[in-house]
């Protein structure tokens, strides 16, 4: 990057100093040719009056007080064959004549016999008349360049040096812009690299800079922030997985310790097994719930979409779920829209759905009470309730129940065998078909789940 910066700096350079040098030694010359205009234009002046003859000695006399050898400037009065009528002490030796080379009115530069460059101007004289065979007169003034190339080459030296400075402050300054601006990139690496499963806790500072690098700064730490957070719910649920998995598995070894202590009759003997099946049946129930959302998380777990009449399904899973609710003493009672409600999903995943949420229901209702089920269909949505006048759930735990192996008071609900992850699955596959779920709850006053489905 500064190597790039300095590289068009440094031609921008070139270009400014070639421009300006070329106008200033082009505005020198054209000054030192007007000096020469200027002078020619004084000398017409001495040399006689319109239609006088060429005097010399006039022209001496006229030029005693001023010493134009004190500027370097000589000049020379010749015809039109070149026979010189006079000339200055100072007149240089060129190498070719230059009356030969120039025409009238006509600036040039020659080079004497020593090297050294003379600016040449040459006037006709007009205002006299002509010499004894009518051949017109010319004067010509010229004086040497040397002052405008040193002049110039002092210019150059300046601009050599100038821009050699220029350049290296330029080199240093983009080199240091350069690694101030990249910095927040340098800090993304290092703490890219620094970063590990265990040390996530590490962020970028925001400087609150609305630039490119400010948004990246913003978006990286906004995806540490993500990254710690699925990791966070990865031990969360490792941990509630490993904890809900150890305590049946705790009651069958206690249960098969206690059996072996001594014989026992056959009726002992299937208790026990008995006892073993239930743990062996929740297990398998966790280690479905765990294989479901390993699926959903990772993407591999396929929804079908077949036209399902929802009316008709919930119906089917209201009445496989009667007997438990018989057996604890509780009503349930189902209402739905006499027309049909359709719509694709996968009839699995809605009985599982439903079945979750009356589950719950049943519960945590204690014995004697209700529990009821209402599908309608109103416009463009399908809205499912289920409502129970159990145990209620406490205001500030209702933002939480969908979380994965959360469980509400675990003295109130230790009783009923929950894992908390029923809630978690009934979420994950309303989204799954563009729905929401919500819970609407008083302690000790009932709870009602509304699901609202586009149709």
């Amino acid at each position: 990057m500064t190597f790039w910066y300095s590289l068009v700096f440094f031609a921008t350079l070139i270009l400014y100093a070639f421009l300006l040098y070329f106008f200033i030694s082009r505005q020198y010359y054209k000054q030192q040719n007007n000096l020469l205009k200027e002078t020619a234009e004084e000398i017409l002046q001495f040399v006689g009056k319109e239609g006088d003859t060429l005097s010399i000695s006039n022209l001496k006399m006229g030029l005693e007080d001023r010493n134009l050898n004190q500027y370097g400037i000589f000049f020379e009065i010749y015809d039109e064959r070149g026979e010189i009528q006079y000339r200055t002490t100072n007149f240089p030796a060129f190498k070719v004549r230059p009356e030969k080379v120039i025409s009238e009115e006509e600036q040039r530069l020659l080079e004497d016999k020593y090297g050294i460059i003379f600016q040449i101007f040459v006037s006709p004289i007009k205002n006299i008349s002509a010499g004894e065979k009518g051949l017109p007169y010319y004067l010509l003034v010229g004086q040497s360049t040397l002052y405008v190339t040193n002049v110039l080459r002092k210019i150059r030296e300046m601009l050599w040096y100038f821009g050699i400075g220029l350049l290296v402050v330029a080199g240093i300054g983009g080199w240091y812009l350069a690694r101030r601006v990249l910095k927040p990139v340098s800090d993304i690496t290092n703490t890219a690299r620094a970063l590990t499963a265990y040390h996530l806790d590490k962020r970028l500072p925001e400087k609150g800079a609305d630039d490119e690098l400010g948004l990246l700064v913003h978006t990286f730490n906004e995806m540490i922030d993500r990254i710690q957070g699925g990791v966070e719910k990865i031990r969360q649920f490792s941990s509630d997985a490993s904890h809900e998995l150890r305590t049946p598995l705790t009651i069958m070894r206690g249960e098969i310790e206690v059996a072996l202590r001594k014989q026992r009759s056959g009726k002992a003997y299937q208790d026990v097994l008995k006892s073993l099946l239930e743990e062996v049946q929740r297990m398998e129930k966790i280690v479905e719930d765990l294989l479901f959302f390993t699926r959903a998380d990772s993407g591999h777990l396929r929804l079908e979409n077949v036209e399902t009449d929802l009316v008709s399904l919930t119906g089917d899973i209201v009445q496989k779920m009667k007997p438990l609710a018989e057996e604890k003493g509780i009503k349930i009672h189902y209402h739905a829209d006499p027309e049909k409600v359709i719509r694709p999903m996968d009839p699995g995943k809605f009985g599982q759905l439903i079945g979750n949420i009356i589950d719950n229901a049943i519960k945590y209702t204690d014995p004697g009470g209700k529990v009821g089920i209402e599908i309608k269909h109103r416009d463009d949505q399908i809205i499912i309730q289920v409502i129970d006048n159990g145990i209620g759930i406490p205001e500030r735990e209702i933002s939480r129940v969908f979380d994965r192996f959360y469980r509400v008071d675990k003295s109130r609900t230790g009783a009923h065998k929950s894992y908390g992850l029923g809630l978690s699955i009934c979420k994950w596959i309303v989204e799954a078909y563009h729905g929401e779920i919500s819970i609407r709850s008083r302690e000790g006053a009932g709870t009602t789940v509304v699901v609202i489905l586009p149709s």
